[in-house]
């Protein structure tokens, strides 16, 4: 059962009327009380992941039972290197690596959406996240911890455009699984 705890930061949710965002030792407490219940319902968590970016202590805390969702989407334009990466984009792709070497399993949730903050500087496309998160996941994430991928277009549905990229996704991530 997926259960969010993601985006409960200010610089996400900027823009809503309404802000709800847990922090600290409550965050903490509302993600294990989510974890103990769905548990005894006799599920699995499912919990996207991005917390661990910008709290280290997130891979040590977390329960090992919730299989994390996590995602980097070239946001940076510097490629799938963490090294060549600028520095407060590193833990996005980094945290895949943590995961894994914790014990954790992992779906990955690549995207061919593109930010407002890079259909503003130009980019309208995000074509190549699929193929290269695919590479970079075989490449440092063990098999046994990588459970499956994710397209995450975030879009509707509700015109041909939408539609299109929702579909433009899944294409993309299909041949980046069969074609590495």
């Amino acid at each position: 059962m997926h259960i969010g705890f993601d985006e409960e930061q200010l610089e996400y949710q900027w823009e809503s009327v309404h802000v709800n965002c847990r922090q600290h030792e409550l965050w903490w407490h509302a993600l294990y009380k989510f974890v103990d219940a769905v548990e005894r319902l006799g599920m699995r968590p499912w919990m996207f992941s991005g917390y661990g970016w910008k709290h280290p202590d997130f891979v040590e805390k977390c329960p090992k039972s919730v299989l994390q969702c996590t995602s980097y989407y070239n946001e940076d334009a510097q490629g799938y290197v963490i090294e060549k990466m600028k520095p407060n984009y590193r833990p996005r792709l980094r945290l895949f690596i943590d995961l894994d070497k914790a014990g954790f399993d992992i779906v990955a949730l690549p995207t061919n959406w593109v930010s407002k903050k890079l259909r503003a500087s130009g980019r309208t496309e995000n074509s190549d996240n699929s193929k290269e998160i695919v590479k970079f996941c075989r490449a440092n994430v063990s098999p046994e911890h990588l459970k499956g991928y994710v397209m995450a277009s975030w879009m509707d549905c509700k015109n041909e455009w939408a539609l299109r990229l929702n579909c433009d996704g899944i294409d993309q991530l299909a041949d980046a699984i069969d074609h590495p």
